[in-house]
């Protein structure tokens, strides 16, 4: 989120949700028309899948805390080369203790709070754009939808913000969510009922 890190703790916790902070678009204003992105981005993301990615959520002799901190290391160097195509420096660094993903313009840094390439391509758009939200929103949640295709079709739209179904479904977060948890229900009811 942009400039969330300059607001004070108490102004971050009144922000319970994203959807709370002014001027978010709505995941219908992000779909609506594509984003544009260089050729070379695009090719070098698809490199870096192929490459870095997904051999690093293949290992199997390392354990969860150790696969965090090398998926934090491989999207930092993505969101690094990404902005030097732009010829934009950036300092990417890990806040697990963040309620959000940020980018502070003041030290053109992006803190990420857990390993998400959605929220990294967010907040980098934040970095090379400036602060409108619906550029920032259409440029990476395309860029991601475009190199991650399989990955994208598997997210849940959460007011502006993309989310793993497991969260949507633990938060029980999404109407159409709530409403396939209420028809579950109704059927197990039923099967009981019928016994």
């Amino acid at each position: 989120m942009y400039l969330y890190k300059l607001l004070t703790e108490k102004e971050q916790e009144s922000l319970k949700l994203p959807d709370n902070y002014p001027n978010y678009p709505t995941a219908e204003e992000i779909i609506k028309s594509e984003s544009k992105h260089k050729t070379i981005i695009i090719k070098m993301i698809f490199g870096w899948k192929k490459e870095i990615w997904y051999p690093l959520r293949k290992k199997t002799d390392i354990d969860d805390n150790k696969r965090e901190e090398l998926k934090i290391k491989a999207i930092s160097d993505l969101i690094i080369s990404i902005a030097n195509i732009y010829k934009k420096e950036v300092n990417v660094t890990f806040e697990p203790g963040v309620f959000s993903s940020f980018y502070n313009p003041e030290t053109q840094t992006i803190g990420l709070n857990k390993p998400s390439i959605v929220s990294a391509l967010h907040e980098l758009a934040h970095h090379l754009f400036g602060p409108d939200e619906i550029k920032a929103c259409k440029w990476s949640v395309h860029l991601f939808r475009k190199t991650f295709p399989k990955a994208y079709q598997e997210l849940q739209w959460y007011g502006h913000v993309l989310i793993k179904p497991d969260l949507a479904m633990v938060k029980n977060l999404t109407p159409k969510l709530k409403e396939e948890k209420q028809e579950e229900k109704q059927k197990e009811k039923e099967i009981k009922t019928k016994k």
